[in-house]
């Protein structure tokens, strides 16, 4: 038997980032046939191209952090 979950399928940025290393690797190490190189290639830059779009998202929804406020008064020119 199995059982059944509710779960909606994900993926995750890491999991996205390590696809475009691993498509990296794979290139490098000669794995890919230069005829699906082109499509390799398409996959990776949609991949890599989503990851960083994110991350700015990520990175722009992050609340800025206010300088602390001291209660020394400021040197002034005499």
């Amino acid at each position: 038997m199995t059982e059944e979950t509710n779960e909606q399928p994900g993926i995750s940025l890491q999991q996205l980032a390590a696809a475009v290393q691993i498509i990296d690797l794979a290139g490098e190490r000669g794995a890919i046939k230069g005829e699906e190189m082109a499509a390799v290639g398409a996959v990776r830059t949609a991949f890599a191209s989503f990851v960083e779009y994110a991350q700015a998202q990520q990175q722009a929804n992050e609340p800025q952090a206010e300088p602390e406020a001291t209660n020394e008064e400021a040197p002034t020119d005499a």
